[in-house]
């Protein structure tokens, strides 16, 4: 995430600086992305055990 983060940003700012703007976005989508995966698995064992 935060080489893919990295590359976006040197190819849009065209700075040497924008790969670590783009390690803290890849950081932030990472983090972003476990939440995720983490409320649908809550909500998968929710549903199980709800249904009879």
């Amino acid at each position: 995430m935060g080489a893919i983060g990295g590359a976006v940003a040197l190819f849009v700012i065209r700075d040497a600086f924008a790969i670590f703007y783009g390690m803290q976005i890849g950081y932030y989508l990472l983090i972003n992305s476990a939440i995720v995966l983490f409320i649908a698995i809550l909500a998968t064992i929710i549903k199980k055990l709800s249904t009879p």
